[in-house]
């Protein structure tokens, strides 16, 4: 839009005073943003010959898209065909010279031929995307993320990497009948689409043999509960019981981010999540009940740590307790070892080990299946805090059935939280440092990522 007023007390003419042609500049008022600015106006009237909206510096592109789409019917130039054949007919960009002049225009504006290595574009980048957006990286702009998906499903469906069936793709049928997609999916490549419709929903062995133990105890549960899009193996109450086949649940089919980012959309949904896996459920099935009845508040014996005896125990006994009553087991390594007595009877152990100088980590603590312990944890701290006097103490909480909330009262602070990995051959899992770096690949096994771990620090 014409700026009359600011063009003649600037340069003291106005625009139809000016030749069709003219050289001289005069004011506007972008279309797009509203903002002031000068352009020459025979550059103005050839800019307008398809659209007749100004546009500044910054909107230009904006209007470029106009322009395309009432001349050439798209956005980009790049997408019509004749465009795309005359490019692909020239040769040019796969051309030797011409990646050569890629690469010499790059290291002369960045001083390397790879942009994105450059500190002060990446850093730059940014910045422009946190003023503009709030986050570092466009795809972690929630709008844009959900706009990206969606276009690329589109785009695979249009060029027949995606079929339909009825309209609806596998994962929207998968979703109707309330089956996971690579369920539904295997059920559709074995017995058809119209017979995988009909297919009775079943449940895993491993949510059997919990459904099978809520069953015998009367306690009411719902299973393939769905959240958000995500579906939980089984529901008691606001507890979600997530029981993790270790194949499936591998790196062979599943990202490093899928477990952590399943729980933070039960959590916001006002869930509280446990994430049990296939080796755990089969072989330590006591615990992992007793960890579900701890949850759901119905464990058979309450103690107070108030009124039970704190030792130091010898290594041999810690081991034997936390063997039977941790899910990981006993520590490979540790230093000293606390528990908890009823009279003669062991209750709940603590394991550290200092790790530099006088500074120590929580590596297990546990209690006897299906007794809740009020200040357990602790009782044994302070007790080993009085006889070694740490300097500092931190402790990792798997996320995949804890969360660490009542550290926050014994002056720990959170300090870092990241997915972490085992190594499984898919029958058994194996600590990740078994096999170092990523040369597990190399002896047959894979990752299955966990939901986290977070990790708390008490200075001392």
């Amino acid at each position: 839009m014409l700026h009359e007023e600011k063009t003649k007390e600037e340069f003291g003419y106005t625009f139809d005073s000016l030749p069709r042609l003219s050289s001289k500049y005069i004011y506007l008022i972008c279309d797009y943003c509203g903002s002031n600015y000068k352009c020459v106006k025979k550059n103005r009237v050839k800019s307008n010959k398809y659209c007749g909206k100004d546009a500044c510096k910054n909107c230009k592109y904006k209007k470029r898209e106009e322009v395309s789409l009432t001349r050439d019917g798209v956005k980009n130039s790049a997408q019509r065909s004749d465009v795309r054949k005359k490019i692909s007919d020239s040769g040019w960009i796969n051309s030797e010279e011409f990646k050569q002049k890629r690469k010499n225009t790059m290291i002369e504006k960045y001083g390397t031929d790879q942009p994105m290595l450059c500190d002060e574009l990446k850093n730059k980048l940014k910045l422009s995307m946190i003023k503009k957006y709030g986050v570092e990286n466009i795809m972690q702009y929630s709008d844009v993320a959900k706009k990206a998906s969606k276009k690329s499903v589109e785009t695979r469906i249009k060029r027949g990497f995606i079929k339909q069936i009825d309209g609806k793709t596998l994962p929207e049928h998968a979703k109707e009948f309330g089956f996971s997609r690579s369920h539904f999916s295997k059920l559709v490549n074995k017995y058809g689409f119209e017979e995988a419709c009909l297919y009775e929903k079943q449940i895993s062995s491993l949510e059997k043999s919990i459904t099978i133990w809520l069953d015998n105890h009367n306690i009411s549960y719902e299973t393939q509960f769905r959240v958000d899009g995500k579906i939980a193996d089984i529901r008691i109450g606001n507890i979600l019981i997530e029981c993790d086949g270790l194949y499936w649940h591998s790196d062979i089919n599943l990202d490093k981010d899928y477990h952590y980012d399943k729980r933070e959309i039960y959590i916001q949904n006002g869930y509280k999540p446990l994430f049990f896996r296939e080796n755990e459920i089969r072989d330590k099935f006591d615990i992992v009940i007793s960890i579900i009845q701890n949850a759901i508040g119905i464990n058979q014996k309450k103690y107070f740590a108030r009124k039970l005896r704190v030792d130091q125990i010898d290594h041999n006994a810690s081991k034997e307790f936390v063997k039977q009553y941790h899910l990981m087991g006993p520590a490979s390594n540790f230093s000293c070892s606390f528990g908890l007595f009823d009279g003669d009877e062991l209750l709940s152990v603590i394991q550290l080990k200092r790790v530099k100088d006088n500074h120590y980590d929580v590596t297990r603590f546990c209690s006897k299946s299906c007794i809740t312990i009020c200040g357990g944890f602790s009782k044994l701290l302070k007790a080993f805090e009085k006889v070694y006097n740490p300097s500092s103490v931190t402790t990792f909480i798997d996320l995949r059935y804890g969360t660490g909330e009542y550290l926050n009262q014994l002056g720990f602070k959170k300090k870092t939280c990241y997915p972490s990995f085992s190594w499984t051959d898919c029958k058994n899992v194996y600590h990740r440092l078994k096999f170092p770096g990523n040369s597990g690949y190399e002896k047959g096994v894979v990752k299955i990522w966990d939901c986290g771990q977070l990790k708390y620090f008490k200075g001392l």
